[in-house]
């Protein structure tokens, strides 16, 4: 998708000092697009009609629901939070993304919509002591997920780290870490700890 830099015009009755402001006001904003980057309170549109790209910064994002086929959400840095659930009606990869429970999201941290397939890569699932759900569920038994890398937390009181209708073949766990205690559900776990 194509970068458009769209600069406010001069007013020549403002200051100079406005007018500096300004231009770096926009050379700020040509570097953010420019590199792709989705801020904290940023829009989180998935503009194509497929394979949309979001690269988070450190922040706390709202949780979405990923609505278009093959959509990357990639974490540039250890801190991209997501504070609510993220929901993949379609196709998806997750990089690198912090998944955190609080007040405002009780449920599972992730959802595998129904038929869907979801890879998630290097993410941290943190559930806070008062929760019991799943850290992540899939939809329906068509639903699929591979887990590579991931890191699973939560008191030992939580249920499983995974709700799965489906066979243990549509959720596999690779090189993963339960610190939860509680184990990773029906599923299949290759190197995992």
């Amino acid at each position: 998708m194509p970068v458009y830099f769209v600069r406010e015009t001069i007013d020549t009755k403002e200051s100079r000092e406005t007018q500096l402001n300004r231009n770096s006001r926009d050379l700020q904003r040509e570097v953010i697009q420019t590199l792709g980057l989705t801020l904290p309170g940023a829009p989180q549109d998935e503009p194509k009609a497929d394979k949309n790209r979001f690269n988070l910064v450190d922040g706390n994002y709202p949780g979405m629901a990923v609505t278009k086929t093959n959509t990357h959400i990639n974490a540039l840095t250890a801190e991209a939070t997501f504070t609510t659930q993220l929901y993949m009606e379609q196709n998806a990869l997750i990089d690198g993304v912090l998944f955190h429970s609080g007040p405002r999201n009780r449920a599972a941290l992730a959802v595998v919509g129904a038929g869907r397939t979801c890879v998630l890569r290097n993410c941290v699932f943190e559930k806070v002591e008062e929760d019991t759900s799943f850290h992540i569920e899939l939809a329906d038994a068509n639903a699929k997920m591979i887990a590579i890398g991931c890191i699973f937390r939560g008191p030992s009181k939580t249920s499983t780290i995974l709700t799965n209708p489906g066979i243990a073949a549509n959720a596999v766990f690779v090189g993963c870490f339960d610190e939860t205690g509680n184990g990773y559900g029906t599923s299949t776990q290759v190197g995992c700890l």
